[in-house]
């Protein structure tokens, strides 16, 4: 594989190899191409929120683009790792992680027949292959929203952090790349006009949403971080009502006993 390139010189290479392989003959819809071409010319005009190599692989039109791929296709490392939503090194570890522990990945996948790994570059079928395995194993993990946040940085985080949301007419479809969003699904709601629209997760629960089952576990998350913040309050808000009473309170005098002698 090349050297490793920075975010945003990888998402250019990899967005430009994408153009050129959907402008084969035949091979996608010519207002597609055309939509995505100008998705690329606006970014590179007017780049979004500083960051125009995330949000034209956010743009509805590149994910199309994506999917119209055929499965015999072999594409360059770039735009595996861009797919994905990785770079070249984590592109290495979750091909590892599809293969026996210790295999040379790239000799391994060269001897296959079809090979998956062919020249430098990858079988398209074997890139959605990595990713679904990753997707799963990512589920298995244990969510890190179940535990109790350590401070108030977890919390904010997840309030300030951007993810794309699949948005049609108004209401949240699902978080792109949640799990239960099948690729058809997705090439049904884009045609029907979803956009990918980069939200918090706070903004997005305060969206309707077509489908509760898809919001469930995003609400979940939010409950139990803020549950844990508010466990975490109340806990040092009695210990600093405690201290504070104790301070505020007079010192103790002892009386003396009258003198019953007088």
């Amino acid at each position: 594989m090349p050297r490793t390139k920075k975010k945003a010189e990888q998402t250019t290479l990899a967005i430009a190899e994408l153009l050129g392989l959907a402008s084969a003959p035949g091979r996608t819809d010519p207002g597609l191409l055309r939509r995505a071409q100008a998705a690329r010319r606006a970014a590179e005009v007017r780049p979004m929120d500083g960051k125009p190599e995330y949000s034209l692989l956010d743009d509805a039109a590149i994910q199309e683009l994506f999917q119209t791929l055929p499965d015999d296709l072999y594409v360059g490392p770039y735009l595996a790792a861009s797919y994905l939503g990785c770079t070249q090194l984590t592109l290495e570890r979750h091909i590892r992680a599809c293969l026996e522990p210790g295999a040379e990945w790239s000799k391994l996948l060269a001897a296959e027949t079809p090979p998956r790994y062919k020249k430098g570059r990858f079988r398209w079928s074997f890139v959605r292959e990595i990713r679904n395995h990753a997707a799963n194993a990512a589920r298995q993990r244990p969510s890190r929203s179940k535990k109790v946040p350590q401070g108030s940085d977890d919390l904010l985080a997840f309030l300030e952090q951007e993810l794309p949301f699949l948005v049609l007419n108004g209401k949240v479809q699902a978080g792109w790349g949640q799990g239960g969003l099948t690729a058809a699904e997705f090439k049904r709601l884009i045609r029907a006009g979803a956009d990918l629209q980069r939200l918090s997760v706070v903004q997005a629960l305060t969206m309707p949403w077509a489908n509760t089952m898809m919001r469930q576990p995003w609400q979940e998350a939010a409950v139990a971080l803020l549950a844990g913040i508010i466990r975490s309050i109340q806990r040092n808000g009695s210990q600093a009502s405690a201290d504070g009473i104790v301070q505020a309170m007079p010192r103790r005098v002892t009386a003396r006993a009258p003198d019953r002698r007088l």
